[in-house]
């Protein structure tokens, strides 16, 4: 997380190494309270001896679990417990960044694991624990995030509320309570979890067109700094799109598609076997989930020209005043790569 040095990324480095050691805290005060009331941190043993925990102590034991709970839903970055997510990884190295937006999904892992194996409906009266709970900050955490995702005015703020809306998503699955929603939450996850690490490790490449101090030698392309309008070869009708160019908006297309759940990626594929479960059963909180993550998909379809274009600020006012700046940057060809067709209008990345 500290990789690569510099203010910004010590600070948020520090954050998150503080927020964490809290996290382990919580955790190591959970499994403690939870080995003292059943004797055993085997899952298993513990599926089997949670019935059988006397009344006098599974208050002590629901107490355990929820610290453990908790402990978890920091590192999956539930709010309000995720506020130190997006600062962080959009600080980090984009390698470091997008390993962190996989390992993060072990907190939504741990989560699922615990309501589905110690707070089954075999569970007794802990069956059920928490469940209510977990939708609520699910659906909140969801609309957090796209609401973040909206006002994010650089690529990687808004791949970290991406990762935000993928462990709401399926917390609020979890919250449901039903199998098999719960099946297709984790075959969204999956597929969204990979497309969040690739959006940081793009975000990186597009972010070199859009920094301040940003220097030739740092191009990325042989022609990140010419200006297209300029170039007479480059305007003649039928020219291809470079290869690095075609892969990259490629891959920023894949990523958008994926986020926002449309067919035929994973994400489409997830998000349908959830409604169609959750609209199964019916009554107003599935109704409230589907709405929801409908929603989500729909804002994050709004947000996606900012994520290619960028939005006016003091990085990209500075470039602008740059005179190699050209008037139509590589990064927004990157992002939509029909852009490159188009004739020069004045907008710039």
């Amino acid at each position: 997380m500290l990789h690569g040095s510099g203010e910004a990324r010590i600070r948020a480095g520090l954050a998150y190494i503080a927020v964490n050691l809290t996290a382990s805290l919580l955790f190591l005060v959970g499994v403690a309270l939870i080995y003292g009331v059943t004797g055993t941190l085997n899952m298993a043993d513990l599926a089997v001896r949670i019935p059988g925990i006397a009344a006098a102590d599974r208050g002590l034991f629901h107490i355990g679990a929820a610290l453990l709970g908790v402990a978890f839903l920091i590192k999956c970055a539930a709010w309000p417990l995720g506020f130190w997510l997006v600062p962080t990884y959009a600080a980090a190295s984009a390698p470091a960044a997008a390993a962190f937006a996989i390992l993060s999904k072990v907190g939504v892992y741990v989560v699922i694991r615990l309501e589905a194996l110690l707070f089954s409906p075999l569970a007794g009266p802990s069956a059920g624990f928490g469940e209510d709970l977990l939708l609520g900050l699910g659906l909140a955490t969801v609309t957090f995030g796209s609401l973040g995702l909206l006002a994010s005015r650089s690529l990687s703020r808004a791949a970290g509320f991406v990762v935000m809306i993928s462990s709401g998503t399926v917390l609020a699955v979890v919250g449901t309570g039903d199998a098999a929603a719960l099946g297709g939450g984790l075959y969204y996850l999956v597929g969204s979890t990979l497309a969040c690490g690739a959006l940081f490790l793009i975000a990186e490449v597009l972010d070199r067109d859009r920094s301040p101090g940003v220097q030739a030698g740092e191009a990325v392309f042989d022609d990140e700094y010419r200006d297209p309008s300029d170039d007479d070869e480059r305007n003649e009708p039928g020219l291809i799109i470079p290869a690095s160019v075609a892969a990259l908006g490629g891959a920023m297309l894949v990523c958008a598609v994926m986020i926002a759940g449309l067919p035929p990626l994973a994400g489409f594929v997830g998000k349908l076997a959830i409604f169609n479960a959750l609209i199964g059963i019916g009554g107003g909180l599935s109704w409230t989930v589907v709405a929801a993550l409908s929603v989500s998909g729909l804002l994050s379809l709004i947000a996606w020209p900012d994520w290619a274009w960028g939005r006016s600020g003091p990085g990209t006012n500075a470039r602008r005043r740059r005179s190699s700046a050209p008037r139509s940057s590589w990064a927004s060809r990157v992002s939509w790569p029909p852009a490159s067709y188009w004739p020069s209008s004045g907008r710039t990345a």
